[in-house]
């Protein structure tokens, strides 16, 4: 787990939770992070993040409702049931808001990539985001009890691979060496028609048939080759034109969001503020 904090890592990860009053018990092996958080708070929580690990999330107690950016996609949830569970990809850039009753707590696991790979396993881009799952939310009240000893690696290795196996059946995943490869000129072609199409709607369907390849396919493949999501890299390609925009022209904020894909000047502002930690405004001032 990087960026632990409100700092912004130099790896460009990052993690920050807007909630005063909390206490956190953290348990660690090699591949797995896992905390156990309370806090009590009453309003809105602010959270933004982006990790190399999958992130799994269990609100067991406090959640009435979130508005979420994962990736560029929005998603907005009134607690019903056990709808407590949240999956956030590794490299996805995500923020949001929790509104929170009174006391709240959960739990939150992160996977290594390390893990994923040992596992042969690949997932796509698609945030799971308030999912109720009985199998995940057992292994993590299991874990959450779990004494911080000499067996806690074992358990929680033990534990984490279940989580990617049922994580697999949830979304669907395949193994990795089931799926499409990409070849240099796939994503050279690729990656030029997102430099020329920012404007434009940019998901998987639109680039996976650029490539050539499914889409169910394409998600894995891209980030086998790169590094990186398929909406980790148009969210950076966003970025960069917006930077240079805003450093080149005197452009409008709401004619810089257009240009650069985002739908309007509101949604441009709050994914730009938590991906470089200042508005476009300051940004602007300090380059004057």
């Amino acid at each position: 787990m990087t960026g632990e904090g409100s700092g912004v890592a130099e790896t460009d990860y990052y993690r920050h939770v807007a909630c005063d009053d909390r206490t956190t018990i953290v348990r660690s092996s090699a591949l797995v992070r896992f905390e156990t958080i309370r806090g009590n708070t009453t309003g809105t929580i602010s959270w933004r993040l982006r990790q190399p690990a999958l992130t799994l999330y269990w609100w067991h107690q406090g959640f009435a409702a979130c508005r979420v950016d994962v990736a560029g996609e929005r998603v907005s949830k009134h607690a019903s049931g056990d709808l407590g569970i949240a999956l956030v990809p590794p490299d996805a850039s995500s923020f949001g808001e929790f509104d929170i009753p009174g006391s709240c707590s959960y739990d939150v696991a992160f996977l290594e990539p390390l893990l994923l790979e040992q596992v042969d396993m690949a997932f796509g881009d698609v945030p799971l985001i308030c999912f109720a799952d009985d199998v995940l939310k057992s292994g993590m009240r299991d874990l959450s009890g779990w004494r911080h000893d000499a067996t806690f690696g074992l358990m929680a290795e033990g534990w984490a691979l279940q989580a990617v196996a049922r994580i697999g059946q949830v979304l669907g995943s395949r193994p990795m060496s089931e799926t499409a490869a990409l070849g240099r000129g796939q994503i050279g072609q690729v990656q030029a028609f997102v430099a020329d199409n920012l404007e434009q709607h940019l998901g998987l369907s639109e680039l996976a048939a650029v490539a050539g390849v499914p889409a169910s396919d394409f998600a894995a493949a891209f980030r086998r080759r790169t590094g990186m999501t398929p909406a980790g890299y148009v969210r950076i390609k966003r970025m960069e034109m917006a930077r240079r925009l805003l450093a080149m022209t005197e452009w409008s904020v709401g004619r810089i969001a257009v240009r650069a894909g985002f739908d309007d000047a509101v949604s441009f502002s709050r994914s730009f503020r938590a991906s470089e930690g200042l508005s476009p405004e300051e940004v602007r001032i300090q380059r004057s």
